[in-house]
């Protein structure tokens, strides 16, 4: 097998979806490509159909083989992260759950092995807790490969984490060869983290096939706005529901998502007098988002999220040449601009922020067709697909 393409859960998990496009990319330049899912059941996908793969005996036996065999191994990843981590306090706390992560990750590293041998390239969607054990496959089985890894929010800025460490980085950060940020926040985020990823990172953004411009409401219309996203405190949906309560018009707000916090969003907009109509779509497969980009009439996608790494929902809506709206947090300035929407402030005032949005809704922009067409075009030169996986797939095919 020539390359080898890791994802969280994907394709069982079709949150992912984003990975679809970028995935298509690759395989089809990459003949020999799978991908290996491997926080599910290991399974490796041919062409996106599900086969099942050999397990790794896990009978004591086997185990205390292997664990054994590697002692050293095990001792030499704790013990390096130990000397060179910033947050020794946590290893020091907890030595032994630490020594028993390695061993975890040494078996999955095993079962890789099982399912697609040795490779000559890796390419993984995400810096995470899993990288652990693509260095231990790529340590013990594939040392020649070319390992690639894209990173995005979560997985390289703490805030955006519940623990406050990344597990073994400095350990696992020798391994990787090259690091796609998918935006210059990312990027810098990702180099911050450790200092193993010193000269290891480049900015790849991600990218969509073009698509038709979405129909422009009509003037006399009540203004449509869409958000896309979990409903749980990090996207502060409820704060979108005050912002869009104190504007004070007409407005239909499509919601299209699920979460903990939708009651708490309907409470405020029951509050007071709302000329706010939710509709509240709950969670649909992405193909039918973007179907619904594509019929119907939209005047702002409005993202609140106080943490993110680069919005998808944000180069999706403007593939479509819909206007969008943010805060100017991580890699959300990286996209928006006075060409394709409006950038909020989290310094500025509640208040400031309602009349500038306010300002800009009733500037007729959203409805102009010259401007929706230029949102449009301005996506297609910063992130089409093409031109960005193009990028990716040369400085691997580069990579002997």
């Amino acid at each position: 097998m020539s390359t080898l393409f890791i994802s969280g859960s994907f394709p069982e998990n079709s949150k992912e979806f984003y990975i679809f496009s970028e995935l298509d990319y690759i395989q089809r330049e990459l003949k020999d490509c799978k991908l290996l899912s491997i926080n599910t059941e290991y399974k490796v996908v041919f062409n996106h159909d599900l086969n099942k793969v050999p397990r790794l005996n896990e009978g004591k036996t086997r185990l205390r083989n292997l664990f054994f065999k590697h002692f050293w191994l095990l001792a030499i990843v704790f013990f390096y992260e130990l000397v060179h981590s910033k947050t020794k306090k946590y290893y020091l706390k907890r030595p032994i759950y630490h020594i028993k992560y390695i061993f975890f990750c040494l078996i999955k590293a095993y079962e890789i092995n099982c399912s697609v041998g040795s490779v000559q390239k890796i390419y993984t969607y995400w810096i995470d807790n899993d990288s652990l054990t693509i260095s231990l496959y790529k340590k013990i089985f594939s040392p020649k490969a070319f390992w690639f890894s894209r990173a995005h929010g979560f997985d390289v800025d703490l805030r955006q984490r519940t623990t406050k460490y990344f597990i073994f980085r400095n350990y696992y950060g020798q391994f990787i060869d090259l690091i796609g940020g998918i935006s210059e926040f990312s990027s810098r985020y990702t180099i911050n983290s450790s200092f193993a990823f010193k000269d290891k990172v480049e900015t790849f953004f991600l990218g969509l096939d073009e698509n038709d411009l979405s129909p422009i409401p009509k003037s006399d219309s009540d203004l449509i706005i869409v958000s896309a996203s979990s409903l749980i405190p990090l996207k502060r949906i409820d704060l979108m529901a005050k912002y869009l309560l104190e504007l004070n018009l007409s407005i239909k707000w499509n919601h299209f998502g699920d979460g903990p916090e939708l009651e708490k969003v309907k409470e405020i907009l029951s509050s007071k007098a709302s000329r706010v109509e939710f509709i509240h779509h709950g969670y649909i497969e992405n193909k039918d988002l973007l179907n619904f980009y594509h019929n119907n009439p939209i005047d702002l996608l409005f993202n609140t999220s106080n943490l993110e790494g680069l919005p998808f929902s944000m180069i999706e809506a403007t593939s479509f040449g819909i206007p969008i709206c943010g805060f100017n947090i991580c890699g959300i300035p990286e996209i928006i601009n006075e060409n394709n929407g409006i950038i909020l402030h989290e310094e500025s005032s509640f208040l400031q922020n309602v009349a500038d949005l306010k300002m800009y809704l009733l500037g007729g922009k959203t409805r102009d067709s010259k401007y929706r067409q230029s949102i449009k075009e301005l996506n297609r030169k910063k992130f089409d697909a093409k031109t960005n996986y193009t990028q990716v797939l040369n400085r691997l095919q580069n990579e002997n």
